[in-house]
């Protein structure tokens, strides 16, 4: 036997079945963001930066980190004059 016909317009079972998983998707990609910057912020995450520096350290040399001492130095001088880093030096 066959119940009465819906109601013409939307099926709340199909709009609920569309909705949700689109949602469970948002807070997930949001609780994984909060979670990679709370370990970003942590010793952990420290140690992680600094691998990476190492290995572009080794692959693309010394000029893939940050420059240091006097070198940083000028650079900063550089920006702040409004000529570009890669200007050569005066």
């Amino acid at each position: 036997m066959q119940g009465p016909l819906p109601p013409p317009g939307l099926d709340p079972n199909l709009v609920f079945n569309e909705v949700v998983p689109i949602f469970a998707a948002v807070v997930v990609i949001v609780a994984v963001a909060v979670a990679l910057r709370w370990i970003f912020r942590t010793p952990v995450g420290e140690a992680i930066a600094d691998r990476i520096r190492t290995r572009a350290q080794r692959r693309w040399g010394a000029g893939a980190t940050i420059p240091s001492g006097w070198r940083r130095w000028k650079l900063r001088y550089r920006i702040s004059r409004g000529r570009s880093p890669s200007s050569p030096s005066a």
